[in-house]
């Protein structure tokens, strides 16, 4: 049955494909600042840490990843949505593509195990990984800013005059995917002069624009594109999007040592889960289980009680009431520091 169409309010989903060298970390902080208008800011780094290098200019919380199985992704969009970031910016998204551990490696995994070697086969199941990363993008509630690397963009055509085979350079293209992009809100370009040109948009106010060196200012135009009827709220809880079992036994590797995001506290011994139970019991992932001995690690304080036989989404929980603490003491810092 059809119905009425409403525009509801909704959260940005946005790209930044350039070079290097065109700002795309820059200006993903510069608008993820002015958009959290106060709130958190977190970011997942696949630079080696250079993101950092802003932090005298930004507050922002970082995860530092050296390996990128789609699936890290997965589990840090759903621990910065449980934890309520307001924005979350991944630097970059490309390094799920053609990264150690991303997709292009897992089909090469997939081939030689599955299909004798035959990729063309296995991108049928990388195309399900790749499908679970995207949804969990798209259907997370908070702000979400990509980066994309680009390349120049061949193609081979036959020269009708000549006879012969020619390259010609269709322009930069965005390191992942193709299409990927096109499934987000807002693409946007960024050349090496940081001049930003938006290519496509789903709010009209945006369309076609040229910002050279954008700013916060931008982000009062993005707000009118989300702004809406408030969305009904459903008592519901669901599991985050995970690899499916097609492509489940593509192993993940140790993931790389993130930085602090919570204070540690103690919590009651929680039920374990038991064969058979649906995904949203399922246990907690060696990543939530990294990061939080990491935390009480480098504060010095033990971890939670039974924090090993937690489930899934009782870890992702007990991750997002620490950072909240996490963020109230650094904002006490801040202001003690301030007076």
């Amino acid at each position: 049955m059809f119905t009425k169409a409403v525009k509801y309010e909704s959260s940005l989903k946005m790209s930044l494909s350039g070079p290097p060298g065109s700002g795309k970390t820059w200006t993903s902080l510069t608008l993820a600042t002015a958009l959290a208008d106060g709130r958190g800011v977190a970011l997942i780094d696949t630079e080696h840490g250079s993101a950092s290098l802003y932090a005298d200019h930004f507050s922002f919380d970082t995860l530092e990843l050296d390996s990128y199985h789609p699936q890290r992704f997965i589990d840090a969009v759903a621990e910065a949505e449980q934890a309520d970031y307001a924005v979350l910016i991944i630097d970059s998204l490309s390094h799920a593509w053609n990264g150690k551990g991303g997709l292009l490696e897992i089909v090469d995994m997939i081939a030689a195990r599955k299909y004798k070697g035959n990729t063309f086969n296995a991108w049928k199941d990388a195309g399900l990984i790749q499908n679970a990363l995207v949804e969990a993008i798209l259907t997370a509630n908070l702000h979400i800013i990509v980066t994309l690397r680009s390349k120049m963009d061949h193609v081979q055509e036959k020269n009708e005059q000549t006879g012969k085979t020619e390259i010609r350079k269709l322009g930069m293209a965005p390191i992942q995917r193709d299409g990927v992009e096109y499934e987000l809100d807002v693409i946007a370009d960024l050349d090496v002069l940081n001049t930003m040109v938006i290519q496509k948009s789903r709010y009209p106010k945006l369309s076609g624009l040229v910002i050279p060196k954008p700013d916060g200012r931008l982000v009062a135009t993005i707000r009118q594109g989300l702004a809406g009827v408030p969305r009904p709220q459903v008592q519901a809880i669901t599991a985050p999007p995970s690899i499916p079992p097609a492509a489940a036994n593509i192993p993940v590797s140790t993931p790389a040592p993130s930085q602090p995001s919570a204070l540690p506290v103690e919590t009651p011994a929680l039920p374990q889960a038991t064969p058979g139970q649906s995904t949203a019991q399922e246990m907690i992932t060696e990543q939530q289980r990294t990061s939080i001995e990491k935390i009480c690690t480098a504060l010095g304080q033990p971890t939670p009680i039974d924090y090993e036989k937690q489930t899934y989404l009782q870890a992702k929980e007990t991750i997002g009431r620490l950072t909240a603490l996490y963020r109230q003491a650094q904002q006490a810092k801040r202001e003690k520091k301030a007076s």
